[in-house]
Protein backbone atom coordinates (compact mmCIF):
# COMPACT_ATOMS: atom_id res chain seq x y z
CA UNK A 1 0.00 0.00 0.00
CA UNK A 2 1.50 3.21 -1.28
CA UNK A 3 -0.18 5.89 0.91
CA UNK A 4 1.08 3.67 4.37
CA UNK A 5 4.85 3.66 2.83
CA UNK A 6 4.42 7.40 2.76
CA UNK A 7 3.80 7.66 6.20
CA UNK A 8 5.79 5.29 7.35
CA UNK A 9 8.46 7.28 6.08
CA UNK A 10 6.57 10.72 7.82
CA UNK A 11 6.42 8.58 11.05
CA UNK A 12 9.69 6.86 11.32
CA UNK A 13 12.24 8.86 9.26
CA UNK A 14 14.03 12.23 10.20
CA UNK A 15 14.23 15.09 7.73
CA UNK A 16 17.57 16.34 7.87
CA UNK A 17 17.87 19.75 6.66
CA UNK A 18 20.91 21.33 7.60
CA UNK A 19 21.68 18.68 10.41
CA UNK A 20 18.60 19.84 12.15
CA UNK A 21 15.77 17.58 12.67
CA UNK A 22 12.26 18.50 11.94
CA UNK A 23 9.12 17.07 13.65
CA UNK A 24 6.08 17.74 11.89
CA UNK A 25 3.36 20.37 13.11
CA UNK A 26 0.59 19.30 15.55
CA UNK A 27 -2.49 19.53 13.09
CA UNK A 28 -0.60 17.81 10.23
CA UNK A 29 0.27 15.26 13.27
CA UNK A 30 -3.49 14.80 14.06
CA UNK A 31 -4.56 14.53 10.40
CA UNK A 32 -1.52 11.91 9.66
CA UNK A 33 -2.40 9.61 12.59
CA UNK A 34 -5.87 9.89 11.60
CA UNK A 35 -4.83 8.63 8.03
CA UNK A 36 -2.45 5.61 9.65
CA UNK A 37 -5.36 4.57 11.48
CA UNK A 38 -7.47 4.38 8.31
CA UNK A 39 -4.71 2.02 6.97
CA UNK A 40 -4.40 0.28 9.39
CA UNK A 41 -7.92 -0.71 9.54
CA UNK A 42 -8.12 -1.42 5.81
CA UNK A 43 -4.61 -3.77 5.85
CA UNK A 44 -6.13 -6.16 8.62
CA UNK A 45 -9.41 -6.10 6.96
CA UNK A 46 -7.16 -7.27 3.98
CA UNK A 47 -5.04 -9.75 5.79
CA UNK A 48 -7.75 -11.38 7.66
CA UNK A 49 -9.09 -11.85 4.41
CA UNK A 50 -6.46 -13.65 3.11
CA UNK A 51 -5.59 -16.05 5.68
CA UNK A 52 -9.20 -17.04 5.60
CA UNK A 53 -8.78 -17.95 2.01
CA UNK A 54 -5.68 -19.38 2.58
CA UNK A 55 -6.99 -21.79 5.80
CA UNK A 56 -10.06 -22.86 3.02
CA UNK A 57 -7.87 -23.99 0.52
CA UNK A 58 -4.93 -25.84 3.23
CA UNK A 59 -8.36 -28.09 4.75
CA UNK A 60 -7.69 -29.94 1.54
CA UNK A 61 -4.37 -30.93 3.01
CA UNK A 62 -4.50 -32.66 6.42
CA UNK A 63 -0.99 -33.17 8.08
CA UNK A 64 -0.08 -35.63 9.56
CA UNK A 65 0.40 -36.46 13.64
CA UNK A 66 4.29 -36.17 13.27
CA UNK A 67 4.36 -33.01 11.88
CA UNK A 68 1.40 -32.11 14.25
CA UNK A 69 3.57 -32.69 17.26
CA UNK A 70 6.58 -30.44 15.17
CA UNK A 71 4.75 -27.47 15.19
CA UNK A 72 3.44 -27.70 18.62
CA UNK A 73 6.98 -28.12 19.94
CA UNK A 74 8.09 -25.34 17.42
CA UNK A 75 5.24 -23.02 19.25
CA UNK A 76 6.85 -24.01 22.69
CA UNK A 77 10.59 -23.30 21.59
CA UNK A 78 9.40 -19.77 19.71
CA UNK A 79 7.05 -19.15 23.32
CA UNK A 80 10.32 -19.36 25.42
CA UNK A 81 12.43 -17.16 23.19
CA UNK A 82 14.96 -19.85 22.07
Amino acid sequence: MTEGKELIKVFLCTVQADKIKRKPYPKQTVSRYKQVGNIQKKYCMRDVDVERQIADKLKMYPISDEEHRLYVLDQIINDRGY
